[in-house]
């Protein structure tokens, strides 16, 4: 599989990035794309392998699915870190690469990274959806999950469980978890979703 030295994400014509946090808001930082990937065969790209832009760290050099870096410094300096120096304020860690196939002629990417927040408080699942549009390498959105998130394949999309906060609840403290279904929808071209369930506490599988 070839490597890239720099996967630089374009967003899709029309698709709105969203990022969702646990309040269900949006976040800022969303990094600047320079240029576009080449991309001809999805299935062919090494995410593991190369530098990957993650909002606001700018782009992140990734070896064997990890890369480290820190977001307190200036925006024109570069972000990465040597994981095992000590002087990290994040690690980042791609712990999914699915791909997926909801049309015949469509071949998409979900990528899962998880963020760790190393000199603070906070650890959050980031996913990434990507495909090869005229060539380059797009991604139709984006989203983050406070605490983690799992990711279950269902026949027509994919179940996404996360944190859910109830009204009185702290940010440290959530006791509920949610179920998000996402499916595929041919005119948005996009996994849209359609379903989101509050779990009962007996009812939580993970």
């Amino acid at each position: 599989m070839p490597k890239l030295l720099d996967i630089r994400v374009v967003p899709a014509p029309g698709a709105a990035v969203i990022i969702l946090c646990f309040c269900m808001t949006s976040a800022a930082g969303q990094g600047q794309v320079k240029q576009a990937t080449p991309c001809d065969d999805i299935s062919k790209i090494d995410f593991r392998n190369g530098s990957l832009d993650l909002g606001g760290f700018g782009l992140l050099a990734f070896k064997e699915g990890r890369a480290c870096g820190n977001e307190e410094i200036g925006v024109h300096q570069d972000r990465n870190c040597e994981c095992e120096s000590g002087k990290c304020g994040w690690d980042m860690k791609v712990t999914d690469d699915i791909k997926l196939r909801p049309e015949p002629n469509t071949r998409l990417r979900l990528l899962i990274v998880s963020e760790t927040h190393l000199t603070g408080s906070g650890a959050w699942a980031r996913l990434m959806l990507f495909e090869c549009q005229d060539g380059r390498l797009t991604t139709t959105w984006d989203r983050e999950y406070l605490y983690g998130a799992t990711l279950t394949q269902s026949a027509n999309g994919f179940d996404v469980e996360s944190w859910y906060w109830l009204p009185h609840e702290a940010r440290c403290c959530p006791t509920r978890k949610q179920r998000e279904s996402f499916h595929w929808n041919s005119i948005q071209h996009t996994y849209v979703p359609s379903r989101r369930v509050v779990l009962k506490p007996d009812a939580q599988t993970h």
